[in-house]
């Protein structure tokens, strides 16, 4: 695994958060520094799981962007369900 993977990852993860907080209503409880940190952290764990299958060893395989995305999306929406927090109106 390369260093500038990891970078990659953490933006991924950003991205997500950034999208998920824009999404999400002005009145839940997850922040933007929540949004961005849980969404980094499921990034990163979802990049680890592509090394791990060798599916993203390559620094721009698709496969490592995609595992990135979904587990800052997973990340987000484990935490909307333990929280119970909607999203959209309610």
């Amino acid at each position: 695994m390369e260093p500038i993977a990891l970078i990659n990852w953490v933006l991924v993860g950003v991205a997500v958060g950034v999208m998920t907080r824009l999404l999400m209503p002005q009145g839940e409880p997850l922040g933007w520094g929540a949004a961005l940190v849980l969404a980094i952290v499921g990034s990163v764990g979802g990049g680890l799981v592509a090394v791990s299958f060798h599916l993203g060893t390559q620094v721009y395989a698709p496969a490592g962007w995609l595992l990135s995305a979904l587990g800052a999306t997973a990340a987000l929406m484990t935490y909307c369900w333990v929280t119970d927090a909607a999203v959209g109106p309610r």
